[in-house]
């Protein structure tokens, strides 16, 4: 790694990471994945609290195409994980991190429903933090989570995030006011 990765100066350079955990591989994303991932993105539940709603197969091929580019528009750097399960190969989920020049980085994750609640979450974003800290020099994570959604808030708590004590006006959700809670850590 070079000087400016290490000091979290200058241009972000891509590093591959395709990782293992106990249970799970992460994928690096492409907009061939759309087709396995549709199935499971397309569930509505998993947008009970984001203001969008579930894609079809088009948009979601589209939006793969956007998220995949390097480097992302204003010298961000948008990592992308398909996540399939060791054992049976299906695909459970998908991972995400935006890094940003100054070497923050946020984080955001779907795990399908008929995988939630096992600890999926926390595995890959536990993976994509171990590799966003050795390849990138990151020291500060940011997840950020709507006041209602419990489960991504014991998502964020296990990882070991606090949680800022205000919650961040965020528009409007199916008509109704929105608020947020910014999780952080800092290493």
């Amino acid at each position: 790694m070079d000087t400016a990765a290490r000091t979290g100066a200058g241009p972000i350079a891509y590093v591959p990471f395709a990782g293992e955990t106990a249970r799970l591989v992460l994928e690096v994303l492409t907009p061939g994945h759309a087709e396995a991932l549709i199935a499971g993105l397309a569930d509505p539940s998993l947008y009970l609290w984001l203001d969008r709603s579930p894609p079809d197969l088009p948009s979601l091929t589209l939006r793969f195409r956007k998220i995949c580019r390097r480097p992302a528009p204003r010298g961000e750097l948008w990592l992308n994980w398909a996540l399939r399960h060791r054992d049976d190969r299906r695909f459970v989920g998908l991972a995400e991190a935006t890094v940003y020049p100054n070497r923050a980085a946020n984080l955001a994750y779907f795990v399908f429903v008929s995988d939630q609640g096992k600890g999926l979450a926390v595995e890959a974003c536990t993976a994509v933090i171990a590799h966003l800290r050795r390849d990138y020099s990151v020291r500060t994570f940011t997840i950020t989570v709507d006041t209602r959604n419990l489960a991504s808030r014991r998502v964020a708590g296990k990882l070991g995030f606090e949680r800022s004590a205000d919650t961040e006006p965020a528009g409007t959700l199916r008509g109704e006011p929105a608020f947020d809670y910014r999780f952080t850590l800092r290493y």
